[in-house]
């Protein structure tokens, strides 16, 4: 042992939690829980130092099959071991419990969490996530060529206004109905400064569509005379008490 030389007899070995633990790939507590198990089996004992364990394994001359009978070991606590005579049957049923033993999943560290993952308790299944309607991008290309008809047509609808319109419909969950695209450019329209006839100057499509200028929009920023105008909701309520917009 180190520099330190130790005569180990017959049927047992020199022990350390630490150095069988990381062979086992296994906690140095898990793995001197183990050797207690097998101690109060009465499969080996445990004779301990400061530096390290000594550790005897019970009747290890019957288990070599040498057909010489020893002086049994003095009985200690909790053993129950049976005379000379009741070896043979005793040898059997305690190499059963060791291999038993061998074959136990290590006991779970504090906290009640496994580190085997067969006795692992199930993981919860992550909540479904919400489905968001896919934005009909050409079909509100479509509401604003029929409800501001003097503004700039869209010939061509690039990836940038594709992923402009696209995140004003999945910003809010009023916006993902034909109705409220109906009412946004029905009051777009209304406004002599957005529809050039205040101006030479026209909103266009990606223009009604950024992040800034649609909050403004809604919040009746560009109303045709003085002060603000809720003119999106004025619209609107006129628009389906006409029956043109249907929620």
């Amino acid at each position: 042992m180190g520099s330190i030389e130790v005569e180990v007899p017959r049927g047992a070995f020199i022990f350390g939690r630490d150095s069988a633990a990381t062979f086992l790939g296994a906690k140095s507590s898990s793995t001197w829980k183990r050797m207690q198990k097998l101690k109060n089996m009465g499969n080996l004992t445990i004779q301990s130092n400061r530096q390290y364990s000594t550790i005897t394994i019970t009747n290890w001359d019957a288990y070599q099959g040498n057909g010489e009978e020893k002086e049994q070991p003095k009985e200690l606590p909790g053993d129950n071991r049976g005379t000379t005579e009741e070896q043979p049957g005793d040898t059997y049923k305690k190499d059963k419990k060791v291999k038993e033993c061998k074959e136990e999943p290590p006991p779970p560290p504090l906290g009640g969490v496994s580190d085997d993952p067969d006795n692992a308790p199930p993981k919860k299944k992550d909540p479904p996530k919400k489905k968001t309607t896919p934005c009909p991008v050409q079909k509100i290309v479509e509401i604003y060529h029929e409800r501001c008809p003097t503004l700039p047509p869209v010939t061509s609808v690039t990836s940038a206004m594709h992923s402009r319109i696209s995140a004003r419909w999945a910003e809010d969950k009023t916006r993902q109905v034909r109705p409220w695209w109906e009412a946004y450019f029905s009051s777009v329209n209304e406004s002599d400064f957005l529809t050039g006839r205040k101006t030479d100057w026209k909103a266009s499509l990606f223009w009604l569509t950024g992040p800034i200028n649609m909050t403004k929009v809604l919040n009746g920023g560009y109303p045709n005379s003085g002060g603000q105008d809720d003119a999106f909701r004025r619209v609107r309520e006129r628009l389906i008490a006409d029956g043109e917009l249907v929620e």
